[in-house]
């Protein structure tokens, strides 16, 4: 080692600990999911990712409804974790869009929003259909 030290940007970082439990070291276990994490808020998606990759899921972020959908109808998930407030639109929005083309994925919201409302509208959206599939 040539004794200098690397300074890392944040994001640098987040990234490298949300890949591995010990920064630098190859991830040993293999992911136990893939989750596209919806947040527009930058400290609580850093957050949310940290926490999720210490237990080895891999995680992909997106900040907007936009970028949601994009990042879901070009990748297959495990989960969808969704803020109700986001920019572009809503939580609820976004579920409603998903299930147009994915039925399948699990939908958990995750968010300050606990309006009775919201938990009503949104509920229907997060279950998976089953009597379809059954056809």
């Amino acid at each position: 080692m040539s004794g200098k030290h690397v300074a890392w940007t944040r994001n640098q970082r987040i990234a490298e600990v949300g890949a591995s439990h010990r920064p630098g070291l190859p991830n040993m276990k293999p992911s136990t999911g893939h989750v596209l994490y919806i947040e527009d808020d930058e400290d609580t998606r850093e957050l949310v990712k940290y926490a999720l990759g210490m237990s080895n899921y891999k995680v992909i972020a997106a900040a907007n409804l936009e970028d949601a959908l994009r990042l879901a109808r070009t990748n297959q998930f495990d989960l969808y974790l969704i803020d109700n407030w986001i920019s572009g639109g809503s939580g609820i929005e976004l579920c409603r869009k998903l299930r147009e083309f994915d039925a399948w994925t699990p939908i958990l919201f995750y968010s300050g929003a606990a309006l009775e409302r919201d938990k009503q509208e949104a509920t229907p959206l997060m279950q998976i259909e089953i009597s379809s599939a059954q056809s």
